[in-house]
């Protein structure tokens, strides 16, 4: 049985929204709200409370603390949820020795380096897109603009035309994919950038 003292610790060092992010739930923007990706859901039915950590399902009328979350988004126990909580907290769920805490700790080090490494990566990866998207979506402006103040008999409006319908195409797909980006699970994103990461070394 877990110390009751461990348990609160875990509890509040982590925010059942943060959870949810970094298992892949997609959130809303104020982030109260998230899709139930485990039921293949499609609507914000999920709500999040950071104060409580709790959440509650208005489509099932489930709800509960963090390790129900956890056992629920990932499929597992209990015990399962507990000791990926307790990982992702940092906080060992039993006693250890002076050389056990050393490894521990450098291992938590390591794995927190490794963390804000794949966070500035994918927020790179975001910000590029993001810039790339602007430069199509005011090339697209431009065209439409061109179009309607010179008109349809004008000498380059088969050219405006053109920029115009392939420029609405880009920024639209890069919308989409900087979307797509936005919803992976960190656990893909993590095997991505360990791959993109050893292929430049």
């Amino acid at each position: 049985m877990t110390n009751p003292r461990v348990l609160d610790k875990i509890i509040t060092r982590v925010q059942i929204t943060r959870i949810a992010e970094v298992l892949g739930v997609k959130l809303d923007r104020t982030r109260r709200r998230a899709i139930a990706t485990w039921r293949e859901g499609k609507n914000f039915n999920i709500s999040l409370n950071d104060e409580k950590n709790v959440y509650h399902d208005f489509v099932t009328g489930e709800g509960g603390g963090l390790i129900s979350f956890v056992q629920l988004v990932r499929g597992c126990d209990k015990k399962e949820a507990l000791q990926w909580l307790a990982g992702f907290a940092g906080v060992p769920l039993q006693e250890m020795n002076q050389a056990e805490r050393r490894e521990y700790n450098r291992r938590r080090a390591v794995a927190e380096h490794e963390a804000h490494q794949l966070t500035a990566w994918r927020d790179g990866l975001v910000g590029a897109m993001r810039e790339r998207r602007n430069l199509y979506f005011r090339a697209y402006h431009r065209a439409r603009k061109y179009i309607q103040t010179r008109g349809l008999d004008s000498p380059a409006h088969e050219l405006a035309a053109d920029c115009y319908d392939i420029y609405e195409q880009r920024y639209q797909v890069l919308d989409q994919e900087i979307d797509e980006l936005l919803a992976k699970p960190w656990s893909e994103l993590l095997l991505r950038f360990r791959a993109e990461r050893g292929s430049a070394a």
